[in-house]
Protein backbone atom coordinates (compact mmCIF):
# COMPACT_ATOMS: atom_id res chain seq x y z
CA UNK A 1 0.00 0.00 0.00
CA UNK A 2 2.62 2.56 1.26
CA UNK A 3 4.47 1.54 -2.46
CA UNK A 4 1.54 2.08 -4.54
CA UNK A 5 1.15 5.41 -2.58
CA UNK A 6 5.00 6.12 -3.39
CA UNK A 7 4.14 5.25 -7.76
CA UNK A 8 0.88 7.45 -7.01
CA UNK A 9 2.56 10.58 -6.03
CA UNK A 10 5.72 9.80 -8.49
CA UNK A 11 3.35 9.77 -11.71
CA UNK A 12 1.68 12.78 -10.50
CA UNK A 13 4.96 14.50 -10.49
CA UNK A 14 6.25 13.47 -13.37
CA UNK A 15 2.33 14.32 -15.19
CA UNK A 16 3.56 17.72 -13.60
CA UNK A 17 6.61 18.16 -15.05
CA UNK A 18 5.52 16.92 -18.27
CA UNK A 19 2.76 19.62 -18.62
CA UNK A 20 3.61 22.40 -20.87
CA UNK A 21 2.32 25.78 -19.76
CA UNK A 22 1.82 28.54 -21.84
CA UNK A 23 3.49 31.59 -21.21
CA UNK A 24 1.64 34.74 -22.62
CA UNK A 25 4.24 37.48 -24.26
CA UNK A 26 3.91 40.61 -24.22
CA UNK A 27 4.62 42.25 -27.74
CA UNK A 28 7.61 44.85 -28.09
CA UNK A 29 9.37 46.91 -30.59
CA UNK A 30 12.13 44.88 -32.42
CA UNK A 31 9.24 41.80 -32.20
CA UNK A 32 10.99 39.28 -34.46
CA UNK A 33 14.24 39.60 -32.67
CA UNK A 34 13.08 39.82 -29.47
CA UNK A 35 9.80 38.10 -29.24
CA UNK A 36 11.28 34.55 -31.67
CA UNK A 37 14.48 34.06 -29.04
CA UNK A 38 12.36 34.88 -26.35
CA UNK A 39 9.63 32.33 -27.54
CA UNK A 40 12.75 29.57 -28.30
CA UNK A 41 14.21 30.58 -24.87
CA UNK A 42 10.92 29.11 -23.51
CA UNK A 43 10.22 26.26 -25.95
CA UNK A 44 13.29 24.24 -24.88
CA UNK A 45 12.18 24.19 -21.45
CA UNK A 46 9.00 22.86 -22.12
CA UNK A 47 6.72 25.64 -22.59
CA UNK A 48 4.48 27.06 -25.29
CA UNK A 49 3.80 31.00 -25.69
CA UNK A 50 0.73 33.33 -26.84
CA UNK A 51 1.81 36.65 -28.45
CA UNK A 52 -0.31 39.21 -26.70
CA UNK A 53 -1.87 41.58 -28.65
CA UNK A 54 -0.36 45.04 -27.97
CA UNK A 55 -3.78 46.78 -26.19
CA UNK A 56 -6.58 44.92 -24.72
CA UNK A 57 -9.66 46.28 -22.91
CA UNK A 58 -10.64 44.76 -19.34
CA UNK A 59 -13.00 41.85 -20.43
CA UNK A 60 -10.42 40.60 -22.88
CA UNK A 61 -7.77 40.98 -20.46
CA UNK A 62 -9.49 38.14 -18.05
CA UNK A 63 -9.79 36.52 -21.53
CA UNK A 64 -6.00 36.20 -22.02
CA UNK A 65 -5.20 36.02 -18.58
CA UNK A 66 -7.04 33.10 -17.82
CA UNK A 67 -5.67 31.44 -20.98
CA UNK A 68 -2.07 31.82 -19.85
CA UNK A 69 0.32 30.47 -17.26
CA UNK A 70 2.55 33.41 -16.95
CA UNK A 71 3.92 36.28 -18.79
CA UNK A 72 7.12 37.49 -19.95
CA UNK A 73 7.90 40.50 -20.85
CA UNK A 74 10.63 40.95 -23.11
CA UNK A 75 13.46 43.87 -24.32
CA UNK A 76 12.47 45.88 -26.83
CA UNK A 77 11.89 49.91 -27.20
CA UNK A 78 8.77 51.28 -26.75
CA UNK A 79 6.39 53.20 -24.05
CA UNK A 80 4.76 51.06 -21.49
CA UNK A 81 1.33 50.74 -22.58
CA UNK A 82 -1.55 50.96 -19.87
CA UNK A 83 -2.39 47.13 -21.12
CA UNK A 84 0.33 45.68 -19.86
CA UNK A 85 0.35 47.59 -16.37
CA UNK A 86 -3.18 46.73 -15.93
CA UNK A 87 -2.03 43.08 -16.69
CA UNK A 88 0.59 43.09 -14.09
CA UNK A 89 -1.52 44.94 -11.51
CA UNK A 90 -4.05 42.04 -12.32
CA UNK A 91 -1.31 39.58 -12.08
CA UNK A 92 -0.78 41.39 -8.09
CA UNK A 93 -4.31 41.03 -7.29
CA UNK A 94 -4.72 37.08 -8.84
CA UNK A 95 -1.54 36.18 -6.47
CA UNK A 96 -2.57 37.89 -3.26
CA UNK A 97 -6.28 35.91 -3.80
CA UNK A 98 -4.34 32.65 -4.08
CA UNK A 99 -4.07 32.39 -7.87
CA UNK A 100 -0.32 31.76 -8.64
CA UNK A 101 0.46 33.31 -11.74
CA UNK A 102 4.25 33.84 -12.31
CA UNK A 103 5.60 37.19 -14.39
CA UNK A 104 9.26 37.34 -15.83
CA UNK A 105 10.58 40.88 -17.29
CA UNK A 106 13.89 40.87 -19.19
CA UNK A 107 15.72 44.19 -20.20
CA UNK A 108 12.90 46.76 -20.86
CA UNK A 109 10.29 44.08 -19.19
CA UNK A 110 12.43 44.37 -16.12
CA UNK A 111 12.47 48.30 -16.49
CA UNK A 112 8.85 48.21 -16.96
CA UNK A 113 8.19 46.23 -13.89
CA UNK A 114 11.06 48.74 -12.00
CA UNK A 115 8.66 51.84 -13.01
CA UNK A 116 5.27 50.00 -12.64
CA UNK A 117 6.21 49.60 -8.70
CA UNK A 118 8.73 52.54 -8.41
CA UNK A 119 7.14 55.55 -10.10
CA UNK A 120 7.92 56.82 -13.84
CA UNK A 121 11.33 58.51 -12.30
CA UNK A 122 12.87 55.19 -11.68
CA UNK A 123 14.66 54.54 -14.66
CA UNK A 124 17.03 56.48 -15.60
CA UNK A 125 19.45 57.22 -18.53
CA UNK A 126 23.55 56.97 -19.21
CA UNK A 127 24.42 53.43 -18.95
CA UNK A 128 26.93 52.34 -21.37
CA UNK A 129 25.97 48.93 -21.28
CA UNK A 130 24.91 48.18 -24.94
CA UNK A 131 26.18 44.91 -26.61
CA UNK A 132 28.13 43.99 -22.91
CA UNK A 133 29.11 40.83 -21.75
CA UNK A 134 29.56 40.81 -18.28
CA UNK A 135 29.87 39.09 -14.53
CA UNK A 136 27.58 39.84 -11.80
CA UNK A 137 28.37 40.96 -8.14
CA UNK A 138 25.75 38.90 -6.23
CA UNK A 139 23.92 40.17 -3.08
CA UNK A 140 23.65 38.13 0.32
CA UNK A 141 19.92 37.65 -0.87
CA UNK A 142 20.77 35.62 -3.67
CA UNK A 143 22.06 32.38 -1.31
CA UNK A 144 18.35 32.20 -0.29
CA UNK A 145 16.61 33.27 -3.26
CA UNK A 146 14.39 31.29 -5.12
CA UNK A 147 15.44 31.55 -8.56
CA UNK A 148 18.85 30.10 -7.05
CA UNK A 149 17.26 27.45 -4.60
CA UNK A 150 17.73 25.01 -7.41
CA UNK A 151 20.74 25.83 -8.98
CA UNK A 152 24.28 24.05 -9.56
CA UNK A 153 26.72 25.01 -7.22
CA UNK A 154 29.07 26.05 -9.32
CA UNK A 155 26.37 28.37 -11.29
CA UNK A 156 26.49 31.28 -9.48
CA UNK A 157 30.13 31.26 -9.19
CA UNK A 158 30.49 31.46 -12.96
CA UNK A 159 27.82 33.82 -12.92
CA UNK A 160 29.97 35.81 -10.61
CA UNK A 161 33.44 35.62 -12.16
CA UNK A 162 33.03 34.71 -15.81
CA UNK A 163 31.23 37.21 -18.48
CA UNK A 164 28.50 35.01 -19.40
CA UNK A 165 24.79 37.64 -19.10
CA UNK A 166 24.41 39.67 -22.06
CA UNK A 167 23.55 43.39 -21.71
CA UNK A 168 22.11 45.80 -24.14
CA UNK A 169 20.95 48.67 -22.35
CA UNK A 170 21.63 52.70 -21.58
CA UNK A 171 18.65 52.55 -19.18
CA UNK A 172 18.47 51.09 -16.09
CA UNK A 173 18.59 51.70 -12.17
CA UNK A 174 21.55 52.39 -9.65
CA UNK A 175 21.34 50.29 -6.91
CA UNK A 176 21.97 53.65 -4.34
CA UNK A 177 18.95 54.77 -6.28
CA UNK A 178 16.45 56.57 -3.94
CA UNK A 179 13.58 55.01 -6.00
CA UNK A 180 14.34 52.04 -3.82
CA UNK A 181 13.40 53.43 -1.00
CA UNK A 182 10.08 53.72 -2.19
CA UNK A 183 7.13 51.69 -1.03
CA UNK A 184 6.28 50.28 -3.95
CA UNK A 185 9.69 48.57 -4.77
CA UNK A 186 11.35 48.07 -1.39
CA UNK A 187 7.92 46.38 -0.40
CA UNK A 188 7.95 44.37 -4.11
CA UNK A 189 11.21 43.33 -4.78
CA UNK A 190 14.50 42.25 -3.70
CA UNK A 191 18.11 42.97 -5.56
CA UNK A 192 20.15 39.64 -6.35
CA UNK A 193 23.05 41.17 -8.14
CA UNK A 194 24.45 44.06 -10.21
CA UNK A 195 26.11 44.61 -12.66
CA UNK A 196 28.63 47.41 -14.01
CA UNK A 197 28.70 48.76 -17.32
CA UNK A 198 31.95 49.80 -18.99
CA UNK A 199 32.45 53.18 -16.86
CA UNK A 200 32.34 51.11 -13.59
CA UNK A 201 28.52 51.97 -13.06
CA UNK A 202 26.70 49.70 -11.23
CA UNK A 203 23.40 49.16 -11.98
CA UNK A 204 20.44 46.20 -10.60
CA UNK A 205 21.02 43.38 -12.72
CA UNK A 206 18.43 41.08 -11.36
CA UNK A 207 15.55 41.47 -8.66
CA UNK A 208 12.86 38.53 -7.14
CA UNK A 209 9.64 39.52 -5.70
CA UNK A 210 9.62 39.54 -1.74
CA UNK A 211 6.00 37.44 -2.03
CA UNK A 212 4.84 37.62 -5.16
CA UNK A 213 5.87 34.98 -7.72
CA UNK A 214 7.72 37.84 -9.96
CA UNK A 215 11.13 38.37 -11.45
CA UNK A 216 12.83 40.25 -13.22
CA UNK A 217 16.67 40.83 -15.22
CA UNK A 218 18.32 43.59 -17.25
CA UNK A 219 20.39 41.42 -19.21
CA UNK A 220 19.03 39.10 -21.65
CA UNK A 221 19.94 35.56 -21.13
CA UNK A 222 17.79 34.48 -24.48
CA UNK A 223 20.16 36.07 -26.69
CA UNK A 224 22.82 33.42 -25.70
CA UNK A 225 21.44 30.97 -27.84
CA UNK A 226 18.86 32.01 -29.93
CA UNK A 227 20.09 35.54 -31.13
CA UNK A 228 22.56 35.57 -34.14
CA UNK A 229 24.15 38.34 -36.18
CA UNK A 230 27.20 40.40 -36.44
CA UNK A 231 25.10 43.44 -34.79
CA UNK A 232 25.63 42.29 -31.22
CA UNK A 233 29.30 40.51 -31.11
CA UNK A 234 29.82 40.48 -27.31
CA UNK A 235 26.96 37.64 -26.75
CA UNK A 236 28.30 35.33 -25.08
CA UNK A 237 28.21 31.84 -26.29
CA UNK A 238 30.51 29.76 -23.82
CA UNK A 239 29.03 26.52 -21.72
CA UNK A 240 28.97 28.39 -18.91
CA UNK A 241 26.59 31.21 -20.30
CA UNK A 242 24.22 28.83 -22.08
CA UNK A 243 23.85 26.99 -18.40
CA UNK A 244 22.95 29.89 -16.78
CA UNK A 245 20.57 31.01 -19.43
CA UNK A 246 19.21 27.53 -19.26
CA UNK A 247 18.52 27.64 -15.62
CA UNK A 248 16.88 30.52 -15.79
CA UNK A 249 14.34 29.31 -18.16
CA UNK A 250 14.09 25.95 -16.72
CA UNK A 251 12.80 27.94 -13.19
CA UNK A 252 10.20 30.01 -14.45
CA UNK A 253 8.95 27.59 -16.76
CA UNK A 254 8.66 24.97 -13.61
CA UNK A 255 7.16 28.53 -12.07
CA UNK A 256 4.02 28.68 -14.66
CA UNK A 257 3.13 24.79 -14.46
CA UNK A 258 2.00 25.81 -10.43
CA UNK A 259 -0.78 27.83 -12.44
CA UNK A 260 -3.83 25.39 -13.19
CA UNK A 261 -5.49 28.45 -15.93
CA UNK A 262 -7.30 26.62 -18.69
CA UNK A 263 -5.20 26.76 -21.91
CA UNK A 264 -7.03 26.89 -25.06
CA UNK A 265 -5.10 25.19 -28.12
CA UNK A 266 -5.92 27.65 -30.34
CA UNK A 267 -3.79 30.18 -28.68
CA UNK A 268 -1.13 28.49 -28.55
CA UNK A 269 2.07 29.90 -30.89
Amino acid sequence: MVAFAIFASLSVLAVALERRPVIGIYPTVAADNYLKASKEWLAQEGADSLELPESFNASELETLFQSVNGLLIPGGGRALDPSLRAMVNHAVMANRAGDFFPVWGTCLGFEWLVEIFGGTDAITDGFDANDLASNMTFTEAAKTSRVYESANPSLLQWLASEPITYNAHTEGISPESTAWGTTGLLDTFTILATEKDRNGRASVAQIEGKTLPFYANQFHPEKVQFVHGPWQPAIPRSAHAIAAARHLAQFFVNEARKNNHHNSAEFVV
